[in-house]
């Protein structure tokens, strides 16, 4: 019987507690519950803040294993700027300009009216890429068109120290369909 009751709150724990998010509303939530006080509501702001921190350092911690260091995005240079495909597809050809590999971009594409004409910061929409590209090597970051014109930005670059090993798979790279970094960098 102890043995079936152990199991049971085991399983209550792991719906309540999912291992793959950090929601801080969630925990406030569940702090607040039979909070009477403001300081005690403030306590459990200032402990769920800690939370989410801690939580961001070791999801950054584990995706640094996967996508390397951040790369001041400066240096992936763009060799052009964007290049009309089709109606419905834009590519940006970058190159590496840093001694370490490449194994993520984030960008920002933002439409425009014409060619030089002013971006519309409130339309941004924003692009992940995993990619390998090797020190001086180029690739194109393939997405989907908004206009015939538009501004494009590196935000975001994560790498490792290069290796012989490095393979570069493609030329071409589409976005992921979910930026695994978001809210993290």
């Amino acid at each position: 019987m102890k043995q079936w009751t152990l199991t049971f709150l085991l399983a209550g724990a792991v719906l309540v507690f999912p291992a793959h998010a950090f929601d801080v509303n969630d925990c406030i939530i569940n702090g607040m519950k039979g909070v009477s006080s403001d300081v005690a509501a403030r306590l459990v702001r200032v402990a769920c803040d800690q939370k989410l921190k801690i939580f961001k350092e070791q999801e950054s911690t584990k995706l640094a294993a996967i996508y390397g260091d951040t790369i001041n995005p400066e240096l992936i240079v763009p060799a052009s700027s964007f290049e009309f495909v089709t109606m419905r597809i834009h590519s940006l050809k970058f190159t590496n300009k840093t001694d370490m590999t490449l194994l993520y971009v984030r960008i920002e594409v933002a439409p425009a009216s014409a060619p030089g004409a002013p971006c519309d910061p409130e339309k941004v929409r924003i692009f992940a890429y995993k990619t390998t590209v090797k020190p001086g090597a180029a690739v194109n970051l393939v997405y989907p068109a908004a206009t015939s014109s538009e501004c494009v930005v590196a935000t975001v670059a994560r790498g490792r120290t290069s290796s012989w090993k490095d393979v570069s798979f493609s030329t071409s790279i589409k976005p992921e369909e979910k930026d695994p970094l978001s809210g993290l960098d």
